[in-house]
């Protein structure tokens, strides 16, 4: 995440999807889950916050909180 947040090239679509889907992953600890939604949420980058418009991931992470 630290090296999404100092890097100046925005997300591909690519990076983006594996983004996502690192978020999704089952095995990942759900306060690890919430420290990378607000870490994202406050880059107040818009590639960075597009992980947010997929709805599994925005309904993941408003059920954990």
């Amino acid at each position: 995440i630290n090296y999404l947040l100092v890097r100046e090239k925005p997300l591909s679509e690519e990076e983006l999807g594996n983004l996502r889907a690192f978020i999704l992953l089952p095995l990942l600890p759900n306060d690890l889950r919430l420290s990378i939604a607000q870490e994202l949420a406050e880059a107040n980058r818009p590639d960075l916050s597009q992980v947010f418009a997929e709805p599994q991931v925005a309904q993941l992470l408003l059920r954990k909180m």
